[in-house]
């Protein structure tokens, strides 16, 4: 306990507070994320082991943090007809896992969150949530209007309060997670497939082509204690900026993932979340 208290000194908290304004005081006037994502001649294995060879030329879809001595994070991606492939990493050497019960939402652990539109319009979106355990977590957001943002790009509590709905989705058949750590590198890394009999349920489970363009985020909690202990914080991890906390209820904040034939252009001065 001592270990937390010294580390959130008046100080600290205050440095910890102003780095988060810098960082998403002004996130619904910073563009959502674009990223090209080609499509894989052979489907990755999905066995929690992300090997440079499978995932080469993939889109690198870099996650950020306002805390400046938080560990690299970053997802790779890659489509085929069926469904999205994705690779996770980070450095990570004290997760905290293992108390949030079955059928429980996994946020309140450490934790990777996806969150996708497959159509664009931002009426009907899936949260999936991945744990260093490989336990899969999913939820169905679903507006009946057209979305109304706050500042900092939240839907407001008018809104809410009428035309937004989430409920745990029951039907998740076909997704395939593993995950793997390396404590002594502290290393967690997790793969995972998502096929369009899920995510694209609403389009008759169409299979996915060249040119669509889909909507999605990436989020990761990294929590400094066990759930038991209160003075516990966690730093938020985002690919498009959100408020803290908030992925789940800014759709309008969601990055575009525009899925190309082949393997995505180099990185440029204007487009740095592609990486070799």
């Amino acid at each position: 306990m001592a270990q937390y208290r010294i580390n959130l000194s008046p100080h600290n908290l205050a440095l910890g507070f102003f780095f988060i304004y810098l960082r998403f005081a002004g996130a619904a006037d910073i563009a959502p994320p674009h990223v090209s994502v080609p499509r894989s001649a052979e489907a990755p294995v999905i066995d929690g082991s992300v090997g440079a060879g499978e995932w080469h030329g993939s889109a690198w879809i870099e996650m950020r943090s306002p805390v400046r001595d938080f560990q690299s994070s970053a997802v790779r991606a890659f489509w085929m007809p069926e469904g999205i492939y994705i690779a996770y990493t980070s450095v990570d050497k004290a997760l905290t896992r293992g108390e949030t019960l079955n059928g429980q939402s996994l946020h309140k652990e450490d934790v990777l969150e996806l969150f996708i539109d497959p159509t664009g319009d931002l009426r009907q979106y899936f949260e999936i949530q991945i744990n260093p355990q490989g336990k899969v977590y999913c939820h169905i957001h679903i507006l009946t209007d057209e979305p109304s943002v706050t500042g900092k790009g939240r839907l407001t509590p008018e809104f809410m309060s009428r035309h937004y709905w989430a409920y745990p989705s029951p039907h998740a058949d076909g997704i395939q997670v593993a995950c793997r750590y390396d404590s002594a590198a502290g290393l967690w890394s997790a793969e995972g497939f998502f096929p369009v009999s899920f995510i694209n349920r609403r389009q008759g489970a169409k299979p996915l082509n060249s040119g669509m363009v889909l909507r999605a985020n990436f989020a990761r909690y990294d929590w400094n204690a066990p759930l038991h202990d209160l003075a516990r914080r966690s730093v938020f991890v985002y690919w498009s900026p959100v408020a803290p906390g908030c992925p789940h209820i800014s759709p309008t904040r969601m990055g575009y993932l525009e899925l190309v034939p082949g393997k995505p252009p180099s990185p440029t001065t204007t487009d740095r979340s592609l990486k070799e």
